[in-house]
């Protein structure tokens, strides 16, 4: 799998990959809370406090100490909705007991014992500028076909995006530096 380098100034591009998914490698057999803090290094008080909606496998959590995260799950992140789906979604929520039999669901699903796996994180709203550099120090897959047509429709100038030790001026040159490549890795240049 091909690494590309990007820096901090030229993250705003990435918001439409962010609501799509991005890939992680992570210890899975855990918890949601495990995974974001202990293992991506998301701050427990943001998890807490800013993230107000939070999906395992489609299904709202309210509790990310018992959601049981098992090896290609989905873990969508958002900060609080609008209107009454908002409310009834929001963890922990005045009308979260609309919702507790599936909520009760989600945190039962048994997960395998700890192991290496993949989960797909999505992320909406402004948690995705938010947590773009923590997730991009961590390192973040995405499909290369999903990064170039975002790139395409992003900004005229071109960001800094390119493997270690080369240069991409421009989207053409990024191309053919990842030809042949499905999926990429992105990572912060530190």
């Amino acid at each position: 799998m091909l690494q590309l380098e990007l820096t901090s100034k030229d993250l705003s591009f990435l918001s439409p990959l962010w609501q799509l998914g991005v890939e992680m490698d992570v210890r899975t057999g855990t918890t949601i809370r495990d995974i974001l803090c202990r293992q991506v290094g998301i701050d427990d008080a943001y998890l807490d406090e800013r993230i107000q909606t939070l999906f395992l496998n489609g299904k709202a959590i309210d509790d990310p100490d018992k959601a049981m995260v098992a090896d290609k799950s989905t873990i969508a992140l958002s900060a609080a909705m609008p209107g009454l789906a908002g409310a009834t979604l929001r963890k922990g929520g005045s009308y979260a007991s609309f919702r507790k039999a599936i909520t009760d669901a989600a945190c039962a699903v048994a997960a395998d014992a700890h192991q290496q796996g993949t989960i797909t994180l999505k992320l909406f709203n402004f948690i995705a500028q938010e947590l773009a550099p923590i997730l991009l120090r961590y390192g973040v897959k995405v499909e290369a076909d999903a990064l170039l047509a975002a790139l395409k429709a992003s900004r005229p100038e071109f960001p800094s995006i390119h493997p270690p030790g080369q240069s991409c001026r421009n989207l053409s040159e990024l191309e053919a530096a990842i030809q042949g490549h499905r999926q990429l890795l992105l990572h912060l240049c530190t």
